[in-house]
């Protein structure tokens, strides 16, 4: 990032997208890094990696770091089980299966969040019910660069 900002004209207002593990990466960026980048985009990803290791992290983590102009737009797939089309978003909580594991981390993490808005992290998410895993990152793409739900502080400094 140095090198850029020095050889190119570019604003402090940095992005960092990423979907399935790299949408991991992308969150875990934002619980342990924040002041890389002030808006994260983190499509379908993949928190059940490890045993839901980065939950357990960011569940201390949000509850004490600052997140002040930092934003997160995250989004989940339709995909929610892998077998069983009756699991909906409304019942996904009530099945307790490796395939529901996935879906399942992430409304844990959408929980988080909403739980700890006093570290003043700026959020939205969506769901889409009609994409899969592997259809999802150019909507959500698009809905994330432009939710009405984010804040946009552009310097033009």
């Amino acid at each position: 990032m140095p090198y850029i900002e020095g050889k190119y004209h570019v604003t402090k207002f940095r992005t960092l997208i990423g979907h399935s593990y790299e949408g991991l990466f992308t969150i875990y960026t934002l619980i342990n890094n924040p002041q890389l980048f002030s808006y994260y985009i983190a499509i379908d990803p993949s928190l059940d990696w490890d045993d839901q290791k980065l939950l357990s992290k960011a569940e201390g983590l949000l509850a004490t770091q600052k997140y002040k102009n930092k934003s997160l737009f995250r989004c989940l797939s339709g995909q929610l089980h892998m077998q069983n089309s009756e699991v909906t978003i409304d019942n996904l909580m009530q099945d307790s299966t490796d395939f529901t594991s996935f879906a399942r981390s992430n409304i844990a993490f959408s929980n988080l969040l909403e739980e700890n808005s006093q570290n003043e992290l700026s959020f939205d998410w969506k769901f889409y019910p009609n994409d899969l895993h592997g259809t999802i990152p150019f909507p959500a793409i698009m809905d994330g660069l432009f939710s009405n739900g984010i804040k946009w502080k552009v310097s033009t400094k």
